[in-house]
């Protein structure tokens, strides 16, 4: 049988080779949301008062073992890419004038929008020359497509539900004493809202939610994190 250290070893290696490729897909979103969801992990553990510093000291190891990977396979074409967000307005043009004209949408019909899944219809009317020989589709960012579509009243209901899922797990995280199989769910919990917050900010910048298999990700991680955190405390009540 394996033992645990050697399945930790694995799951750790796993970890590090599934990050490497994200930052070597040169995605500066994903990139970005990788490292807000790092962030994200550690801020959570703060909050909710974990008193195990093996934990911290695992995402430390983590992301410095990541860094000797990429600069061990080769991270110049990494660099390269990030070197573009130093001139954001050149970097980002196409997606600002799309931003511009998706908030035009917005302001014309603020309450309601458009209409769920006519936003590449509508959105000719608002398309400025110099994305005039562009077949727009999606805004590139989730947040702006969405209010465009289903107006504030939507973005807000739909903000209200990720502001729930978030709040009611964290807080369920802290507050509940696990019994002996705790060191499982908090770590997974708080893991998996990571996940979510990590393609949450990468949706700021593009259509992740229009992408099933993103999507299909989001889902599953949220179920995650509800589970981690009701389904233990399911456990301890019987």
């Amino acid at each position: 049988t394996v033992s645990r250290g050697a399945w930790r070893l694995l799951l750790f290696a796993l970890g590090i080779l599934m990050a490497a490729a994200l930052v070597f897909s040169l995605s500066r979103g994903g990139i970005i949301g990788l490292i807000a969801g790092l962030c994200f992990y550690l801020a959570a553990f703060v909050y909710i008062k974990e008193q195990r510093p093996k934990n911290l000291r695992l995402l430390v190891a983590f992301t410095l073992l990541t860094f000797v990977a990429l600069v061990w396979l080769g991270i110049g074409p990494v660099a390269d890419r990030l070197e573009t967000l130093s001139n954001p307005l050149l970097a980002g043009k196409t997606r600002l004038e799309i931003w511009k004209g998706t908030l035009d949408m917005i302001s014309d019909r603020p309450v309601i929008g458009w209409g769920p899944g006519t936003y590449q219809s509508a959105f000719p009317l608002y398309q400025i020359e110099s994305t005039a020989g562009y077949h727009i589709i999606y805004a590139f960012n989730d947040y702006l497509e969405l209010a465009a579509e289903t107006g504030l009243a939507g973005l807000t209901a739909a903000l209200c539900v990720l502001t729930v899922l978030f709040v009611s797990c964290l807080q369920r995280l802290r507050r509940e004493e696990y019994h002996y199989f705790q060191p499982y769910f908090q770590p997974i919990g708080i893991a998996a809202l990571a996940g979510c917050f990590s393609f949450l900010i990468h949706a700021g910048i593009d259509y992740n939610f229009h992408i099933p298999s993103n999507a299909i990700f989001f889902a599953v991680s949220a179920a995650i994190a509800v589970l981690s955190a009701y389904g233990a405390a399911g456990e301890m009540n019987e």
